[in-house]
C-alpha cells in the first residue's frame, strides 16, 4: 500500500514538473557528478544526449562568467547555513549563441560523513521573456519624465518598493537598488510639513482601495522639489491585507511656481506690489470674525495721498507712479511683521493692524507719515518736490457686525484729516489728530 502511495506521489511530482516546464538538476558538490532532465537541455536548444557526458563542467562552460561567480557565492552562503536555500538568476549560453535568462533555485539534500556538502537538487525556470519585458519597461521608464514604481504595504505597516525606475536618482538623489532594499530612503526626504498628509493619503487609499494622488515636497541636497504621485492600488492577498500600488511620480515644481505666481497676481496690486482691495476686504472680514470669537483687537487705517492729481498734472503720470511705488516701499519698510497693507484704488490705500489699538496705530502711522513727507522726489528736469498723505484710523468695536462699519469710520476719520489741512492722521471716533498736530496744539 505504501509503495502505491509513493508511486502516486512520484507521478504527481512528475506531472507538476512537466506542467511548470521546469528543468531539474541534481549535483554532487563532492564529486562533480550532475544529472539533468530533458527540459533542462531543451531550454538551451539541446537534447540531453548532445550534452553527454554530463558533469558540472557543462555548467561551467555554459554559464556567463559574471553569473558563475555570483552563483558560487550563493551556493557557499547556502552551504554555510546563511540562507535556507540556494537562489540566483543567471545567464546560460543557448546553442544558437544568445543568452537565456534562468531563475536557478536549489537546496542541499545531504552531506558526506565528514560533513561536506554532497547532493544538491534544484530547478531551472526560463525567465527570458520576463527579463525582456523588464528591459522594455526600463527603456519606457527612461523616456518618461518621472519615476515609475511599484509600492507595497503590509498589514503590519511594513512597506517596500519591489520596483523603481532610474528616474529616482534625479528626484530623490538615491540609487534604485538602495531604495529596493530600504524604502525609508524615500520617506526620509519628505518635507516635514508634508509627511503627515502624505501618510494619511496612503492609508486612505490602502483602506478604500481608491486611486492614490498626492502633491508633496522632497528636500534633496537643500533643494526643495514639488512632486505629484499617482497610483492605482490592488489587494494582493485578502487574508494578509497586502496592497500593491502601481504608479508614477512627476516633478510639478514649475507648475507650483506658476500657481504661486498666479495666486500672487490675484491678490496683489501690479504697480506697488501691495495687496489689492479684494484681498484686503477678505482679511478684514477674517479679522472681524476673530474679534467676535476671541476679542482679538485690531485697527484699520485708510490712507489717501495728498494732492495726487496735481502731482500727475504737474510732473506726469509716470512720476505719479513713482510716488505710489515710493509710498508702497515706505510701508513695506516701516510696517511690522503681521501688518497688512494694500492699494484699494488710485492713490488710496488700506492698512490692517492686528493686535493693535488706536493709540499704537497712531504712533506707527504718524511715524510713516513723517518719513514719507520727508522723501524727496526728482522729475526729469531734476526739479525736486515732496508728497504727503492723510490717514484715518479706527479700532474694531463691540457693536461692529460688518466690516463696512469700520470702513465707514476710517473713511470719516480720513475726511476729517484732509479737512484739517492734510498731511496728518485722525482717529475716529476719538477725534485725535497726528502727533505733530497734537504737539502744535
Amino acid at each position: 500500500m505504501s509503495q502505491v502511495s509513493e508511486s502516486e506521489q512520484l507521478n504527481r511530482l512528475k506531472a507538476i514538473i512537466e506542467g511548470t516546464r521546469a528543468g531539474t538538476w541534481e549535483w554532487n558538490a563532492h564529486t562533480g557528478e550532475q544529472r539533468i532532465n530533458e527540459r533542462w537541455a531543451e531550454m538551451l536548444g539541446y537534447s540531453s544526449r548532445e550534452l553527454e557526458p554530463i558533469s558540472i563542467a557543462i555548467w561551467h562552460r555554459l554559464c556567463h562568467p559574471d553569473d558563475l561567480v555570483r552563483s558560487n557565492e550563493a551556493f557557499q552562503r547556502h552551504f554555510d547555513g546563511e540562507t535556507p536555500y540556494y537562489e540566483c538568476i543567471v545567464r546560460l549560453r543557448h546553442k544558437e549563441g544568445h543568452w537565456v535568462w534562468i531563475h536557478d533555485r536549489g537546496r542541499l539534500m545531504s552531506r558526506t560523513p565528514e560533513g561536506d556538502p554532497e547532493w544538491v537538487v534544484g530547478t531551472h525556470i526560463d525567465i527570458s521573456q520576463q527579463h525582456i519585458n523588464a528591459q522594455l519597461l526600463n527603456k519606457l521608464a527612461e523616456t518618461i519624465p518621472g519615476v515609475i514604481y511599484i509600492f507595497r504595504m503590509y498589514a503590519d505597516g511594513r512597506v517596500e518598493f519591489p520596483y523603481v525606475s532610474e528616474g529616482v536618482r534625479e528626484f530623490y538623489g538615491r540609487e534604485p537598488d538602495a531604495i529596493l532594499h530600504d524604502a525609508s530612503l524615500v520617506f526620509d526626504l519628505i518635507h516635514p510639513q508634508d509627511v503627515e498628509r502624505l501618510h494619511q493619503s496612503i492609508m486612505e487609499s490602502y483602506r478604500a482601495l481608491g486611486q492614490w494622488t498626492c502633491e508633496y515636497r522632497v528636500v534633496v541636497n537643500g533643494r526643495e522639489i514639488w512632486l505629484e504621485g499617482i497610483a492605482t492600488p490592488e489587494r494582493e492577498w485578502l487574508d494578509q491585507e497586502v496592497v500593491t500600488w502601481y504608479g508614477v511620480v512627476v516633478d510639478i515644481s514649475h507648475r507650483k511656481a506658476l500657481e504661486a505666481r498666479l495666486l500672487e497676481l490675484s491678490v496683489t496690486d501690479e504697480l506697488t506690489g501691495l495687496y489689492n482691495r479684494r484681498f484686503l476686504l477678505q482679511r478684514l472680514a477674517e479679522l472681524l470674525e476673530d474679534y467676535r470669537r476671541h476679542e482679538v483687537v485690531f485697527s484699520l487705517v485708510q490712507v489717501d495721498l495728498d494732492w495726487f492729481k496735481s502731482i500727475n498734472d504737474t510732473y506726469g503720470h509716470l512720476m505719479g507712479d513713482e510716488v505710489l511705488k515710493a509710498f508702497a516701499a515706505t510701508l513695506k519698510k516701516r510696517l511690522r511683521k503681521g501688518d497688512i497693507a494694500g492699494r484699494s484704488g488710485g492713490e488710496e490705500f488700506l492698512i490692517l493692524l492686528p493686535h493693535t489699538d488706536t493709540g499704537e496705530a497712531l504712533e506707527l502711522i504718524d511715524d510713516i507719515r513723517s518719513v514719507f513727507a520727508g522723501t524727496e522726489f526728482f522729475n526729469d528736469e531734476l526739479q525736486t518736490f515732496h508728497a504727503s498723505f492723510s490717514a484715518g484710523i479706527t479700532q474694531v468695536q463691540t457693536n461692529d457686525e460688518r466690516f463696512d462699519q469700520l470702513l465707514s469710520r476710517a473713511d470719516k476719520a480720513l475726511y476729517k484729516a484732509k479737512g484739517a489741512g492734510r498731511n496728518r492722521v485722525h482717529i475716529e471716533p476719538d477725534g485725535h489728530c497726528s502727533l505733530d498736530e497734537k504737539h502744535k496744539s
